[in-house]
């Protein structure tokens, strides 16, 4: 008698606490963290899943996953594999999808590729779930990462519908997936049309222009941000969006302003993506001795040299045929970069256009001796 009751309490007692387990992405973190659940027979907590995936063992959460003896809709979320597969076994085991599922389907890798009809299928019973605003951006997220803009439209129109457009959150995804599908003026009726803007709504509008070459619109969007502060202010992103502006336009002065200005005025101090930027531009402009100095500044002020400045003044190089600095960028790029396949091209066809055929092969040859990334082709012809 006194054994069944302490069994029955055993039983009835919550699992215990787990041991402190130092956070890792080692395969091995999900064992340790779940071991003591092991004498709980049925207990496949969703988080499990997660972690497997996390942990880089894909199918180990496909295995565990199959032996749940139930799954809720929680545990479908977090099902491993493709979004497509968890829409669709969601619908034969009878679970109403929720605005967790949208999100979790949208930001899976590749759903809007992987299977549009499945994202469709998603979308067509948006009108039984319990939307919200954050549920919406995921599904524009997924939809500008392919530049779908049919599928964007339709979750523009059920956002106006649910009465989300007033949240900045969804504003700005909507701006960003028209910048991207190159709708420009649709991005500023949604930026004109917004409540309130913050510095991402700004930045995002600047970067829209940045993109498809309207320099002056978007230092005429830069202007109208300075009358707005201090309510928002110009961060590193502004600033590099407008300077890729002035690039795509050859707005030297204006860009050699906006360097100077984050520093002298916001106090933002160029990072090395503003330098690169603006390298870039005087390069365009065929000032390759201003930029040169630029690069040679950016050397001396900076503990370590970026890789970003080295493509930049290499590609200014390039263009106005300037071998000598050339040669010299080269060797930085390799000494700061060396294991970067594009690196090696860039310097390849710079050697090209510089006639220096010896030089010229020697990168290729290294990029050919490590393999193409990710798909190389084995002894017993295996690969397709």
């Amino acid at each position: 008698m006194r054994n069944a009751a302490a069994a029955a309490a055993r039983r009835a007692a919550p699992p215990p606490l787990l041991p402190p387990v130092r956070l890792s992405r080692s395969p091995c973190y999900p064992h340790q963290v779940f071991l003591p659940l092991q004498p709980y027979p049925g207990h496949r907590p969703p988080a499990l899943l997660t972690a497997y995936t996390n942990a880089g063992l894909p199918a180990a959460a496909s295995r565990l996953f199959d032996e749940m003896p139930a799954r809720d809709a929680v545990a479908w979320n977090a099902r491993p594999g493709t979004a497509a597969y968890a829409f669709r076994g969601m619908a034969t085991a009878r679970f109403a999808p929720t605005a967790a599922t949208l999100c979790t389907m949208a930001l899976r890798p590749g759903c809007c590729v992987e299977n549009s009809r499945s994202f469709m299928d998603a979308f067509l019973i948006l009108g039984r779930i319990e939307l919200n605003g954050i549920a919406l951006t995921c599904a524009l997220t997924a939809c500008s990462a392919t530049a779908n803009l049919m599928y964007s439209m339709l979750v523009q129109c059920k956002a106006v519908r649910h009465g989300s457009t007033s949240q900045t959150i969804l504003c700005n995804a909507l701006i960003d997936m028209y910048a991207k599908c190159g709708r420009t003026m649709a991005a500023r009726i949604v930026f004109d049309q917004m409540a309130c803007r913050n510095v991402v709504s700004w930045s995002s509008m600047i970067d829209a222009y940045s993109c498809h070459g309207h320099g002056e619109a978007a230092l005429g969007l830069f202007k109208r941000m300075e009358k707005v502060a201090p309510v928002v202010l110009p961060n590193e992103v502004t600033f590099l969006a407008v300077l890729s502006a002035c690039g795509q336009s050859g707005l030297v002065d204006e860009g050699g302003a906006m360097l100077h200005l984050m520093k002298r005025q916001y106090g933002i101090n160029p990072g090395p993506e503003h330098y690169a930027c603006f390298i870039d531009l005087l390069g365009r402009a065929g000032q390759n001795d201003e930029a040169w100095y630029l690069y040679c500044s950016s050397i001396t002020t900076r503990s370590e040299l970026s890789g970003s400045i080295c493509v930049a003044m290499l590609n200014a190089c390039k263009a106005n045929m300037d071998v000598l600095r050339g040669n010299k960028v080269a060797l930085h790029l390799l000494e700061v970069d060396p294991e970067n396949p594009g690196s090696h091209v860039l310097i390849s066809n710079f050697h090209a256009v510089a006639r220096q055929w010896s030089e010229s092969d020697e990168p290729r040859r290294i990029i050919l001796d490590k393999g193409s990334l990710g798909v190389q082709l084995i002894d017993f012809n295996s690969w397709y």
